[in-house]
């Protein structure tokens, strides 16, 4: 009985790191929130889990105070995604109206979410078992998870930058092109009536007539 338990542990080891490879690929390459929930919905349920409730904190206030439900999940029932802006206080871990998504039989674990101590959100995990092989399991995906959640949120940062960059490249270039073309039309506003003082000016001093003279001054 030793023997077969022990085997039967190493083949769930051996299946849990395979489920994790797999899990890691995935998210080391999903750097868009929308796609990773998509992800998550695809993979958590490969481990057992039978729900789950993924928030993160309200970006508004850069508190914890607040939360956004982004994505909720049920073996049992539809999937429901969200691209949610509905704020809810991060205690009550749920919102009300999705607390029936849980089945009464079911432990709850909550971890949090962060990267290098800043709170990005948590997960709510439902299993109808905890052992300490389960573990493991939830310490992996957070880790991965806020990972991911910290890539995504750089890339928006850089894709923000690079947009205001952009930007700024545009109103130098439009305000490069505004002043050429100012410059153009004073050239040529200048250019003009300058040819004719100097055409009337080199007239002056070859007319004789006093008279003609006058006039070339007063056109002048």
């Amino acid at each position: 009985q030793i023997e077969q338990c022990m085997a039967s542990r190493k083949m769930k080891m051996v299946s849990f790191e395979t489920k994790t490879i797999s899990l890691y690929q995935s998210i080391v390459t999903t750097y868009k929130l929308a796609d990773l929930l998509e992800l998550l919905i695809s993979k958590l349920p490969d481990f057992g889990i039978e729900s789950f409730f993924f928030s993160l904190f309200d970006e508004s206030d850069k508190r914890t105070k607040y939360a956004v439900l982004k994505a909720a999940y049920n073996t049992k029932s539809i999937v429901r995604k969200f691209d949610n802006v509905k704020k809810y206080k991060s205690y009550q871990l749920i919102p009300a109206e999705y607390k029936d998504m849980f089945d009464n039989h079911q432990i709850y674990i909550v971890l949090p979410l962060n990267f290098k101590d800043i709170p990005l959100g948590f997960i709510v995990f439902g299993t109808p078992v905890l052992s300490d092989f389960y573990g493991p399991i939830y310490e992996v995906i957070r880790g991965l998870i806020s990972s991911s959640l910290q890539s995504a949120s750089d890339l928006r940062d850089l894709e923000k930058t690079q947009s205001q960059l952009e930007q700024k490249a545009k109103e130098a270039n439009d305000a490069n092109l505004a002043k050429t073309q100012f410059l153009r039309n004073m050239s040529h506003e200048i250019r003009t009536p300058m040819n004719a003082i100097i055409g009337f000016t080199e007239a002056i001093e070859d007319e004789k007539d006093n008279k003609k003279r006058n006039k070339y001054a007063a056109i002048i």
